[in-house]
């Protein structure tokens, strides 16, 4: 069996591989956004304050464990806590091992958060660096390619219905 005689996938499963790898990219694209831009904020406009630690918790996969902690900080009697993609969901931090062995829950941590928009937060000194973006820069990078390419795929045959 040659090229030409192997079956093609259905176009309306095409499509919707299609659909989903584009919105897989725009996912990754709007977080490292978020990453870039809540640090922008942080930099340029960083207001220091002691947040309290509501909760510690570890993880476990092949490479090791993860220490992770969660904080709470008031502004302008207002609770805020560390969250992602514009304050959508709450996130929690990583640390490293020495540090969460010395933060207990309801100690404090420095963290820097954004004068004009407490939302917008971060801890002071993370050990921790995350190659996070990275990794979201080739998801968008790979997502984004095999979208367009069936998307390029369905207008070139013009299977694309208007």
């Amino acid at each position: 069996m040659n090229m030409n005689q192997m079956k093609t996938m259905p176009g309306g499963m095409r499509i919707a591989i299609a659909i989903l790898f584009f919105f897989v990219s725009v996912f990754f694209a709007v977080s490292i956004i978020d990453s870039v831009l809540t640090d922008y904020y942080i930099s340029t406009g960083g207001v220091e304050i002691d947040a309290n630690i509501i909760n510690k918790k570890t993880t476990h996969n092949k490479y090791g464990y993860r220490y992770y902690v969660s904080y709470v900080f008031s502004n302008n009697g207002k609770e805020y806590k560390r969250r992602s993609l514009f304050g959508l969901f709450s996130k929690d931090t990583e640390i490293t091992n020495n540090e969460y062995d010395r933060l207990e829950t309801g100690s404090v941590m420095p963290i820097l958060y954004y004068g004009k928009n407490p939302s917008f937060n971060s801890p002071k000194n993370i050990s921790i660096t995350s190659n996070k973006n990275m990794w979201f820069l080739l998801g968008i990078i790979v997502c984004g390619v095999i979208s367009l390419n069936e998307f390029r795929y369905f207008i070139k045959r013009k299977l694309w219905k208007t």
